[in-house]
């Protein structure tokens, strides 16, 4: 339910609601104006340029030719699928393994390619294993900050720029904010002092209901926004308040919707063993950062689903990501083959305040809980089905087989790739 009026927003409590399970002596709402990877730009300006964090600039654009020529493709496939008059690369630019494999649904078929890490000391994030001794330093002087897929994706020139200046981020939050999905947060205490509360619980939602742009075409604040009670998107933190700093007690579990896929599919953002921190600011914002463990498949699948778009568009190779993310997962080792299947990560939020409605629309959502009801159905995707070359979804993202190791150099095989009917010269 978007409401049309706006509202006066006020630091005291609202009308509670009926349907409350659990009393708060107050509470706060608020809507994710924009999110992203928390990523230190270590650079003056630019996506490309060498910095503290990237010395040597960016990972480099993909040389298509050289990807491309491999001893199973001829000279003359390579030349038609990089035809400028009719360019294949979005169609079958996935199909590079040594037996056609679809290099996004099977990364592991194909040597590493290799792709440029962080070599930076300061990162933004959390010390999630308590070792001070291991990680980075935070901008603030923190040690042992766990980020690993800073270090891994950090110099790859999609996420790389200032606070809210990176390519991707602007990509991605211009779907959400045109109506992808929307993402709720609900902050409620026990105490008569919200700056100051030992008893906090700050919860995450999904909504289907669009945000409104102001004139300048920022999210304009004191809307209403009603919860999606899917569970897949929701999740409830333990808090504390000091001195207008709310930060979780332990490690929680954090749930939500996950804007750097949310373009494609549906996909949750799941962090393990996370820890958060926000600033209350006194015009009635938040900002702060959200940290723990993610699943490299999660990561993974997200970048796979747009292939051979996101090739083109951000200097990505995707197996080239698929070993980065093995190479710098640092959690949860698979029993068998004691690969390290999570990465520690970071994500930075801007909130501003809204009105939370309960999922039945008539009711103001006053309490940090898990709200039930009938989930409503996901959007369609914005690029719709996906061709078998990656230039959208891949079908299904494949483990290595048992006993794989990573390929030294490309196997001959004895064949061309077979183009599809529309790769024909005219």
């Amino acid at each position: 339910m978007q409401s049309t009026r706006r509202f006066c927003w006020t630091l005291g409590t609202l009308a509670l609601s009926a349907a409350a399970t659990a009393h708060a002596e107050w509470h706060r709402g608020y809507v994710i104006a924009w999110f992203e990877p928390a990523f230190y730009y270590g650079a003056k300006e630019g996506d490309s340029a060498p910095g503290t964090d990237c010395p040597q600039g960016t990972n480099p654009e993909m040389n298509w030719r050289k990807v491309l020529k491999t001893s199973y493709r001829t000279d003359a496939d390579v030349d038609t699928i990089l035809n400028p008059e009719k360019p294949l690369r979005p169609e079958v630019g996935g199909i590079r393994g040594p037996n056609q494999e679809n290099v996004y649904e099977k990364p592991w078929s194909v040597p590493d390619p290799g792709m440029t890490p962080v070599s930076g000391g300061i990162a933004y994030g959390f010390n999630l294993d308590g070792n001070e001794k291991t990680g980075f330093v935070s901008p603030d002087g923190r040690k042992g900050i766990d980020n690993q897929y800073y270090r891994a994706a950090g110099c790859w020139m999609a996420w790389r720029g200032p606070p809210e200046g990176s390519h991707h981020a602007k990509y991605v939050m211009d779907g959400m904010r045109d109506g992808a999905f929307t993402a709720l947060v609900i902050v409620s205490g026990q105490g008569n002092d919200p700056r100051n509360d030992a008893n906090v619980s700050i919860a995450f939602f999904n909504s289907r209901d669009k945000m409104v742009k102001d004139a300048n075409g920022d999210i304009a604040r004191d809307y209403s926004f009603r919860i999606n009670p899917d569970p897949r998107y929701q999740s409830v933190v333990k808090a504390r308040t000091r001195n207008g700093v709310l930060e979780s007690v332990g490690p929680s579990e954090v749930i939500m919707h996950d804007a750097e896929t949310a373009p494609f599919f549906p996909l949750k953002l799941d962090l393990l063993r996370a820890q958060l921190r926000f600033e209350q600011k006194a015009d009635g914002t938040m900002e702060g950062f959200v940290g723990g463990y993610r699943s490299i498949e999660d990561y993974y699948t997200g970048w796979a689903a747009g292939g051979a778009i996101h090739e083109l568009t951000t200097h990505g190779n995707m197996p080239a990501y698929w070993y980065a993310l093995r190479r710098y997962a640092d959690a949860m080792p698979d029993p068998v083959t004691k690969q390290n299947t999570y990465i520690s990560t970071a994500y930075h939020y801007w909130l501003i305040p809204a009105y939370v409605i309960a999922p039945d629309g008539n009711t103001v959502a006053n309490v940090a809980r898990i709200y039930e009801g009938t989930p409503m159905p996901d959007p369609p995707s914005r690029f719709g089905n996906l061709t078998r070359g990656g230039g959208g979804r891949a079908a299904k993202v494949y483990p290595p087989p048992p006993g794989w190791k990573p390929p030294v150099d490309t196997p001959q095989v004895a064949q061309s790739v077979k183009l599809p009917p529309t790769a024909k010269a005219d």
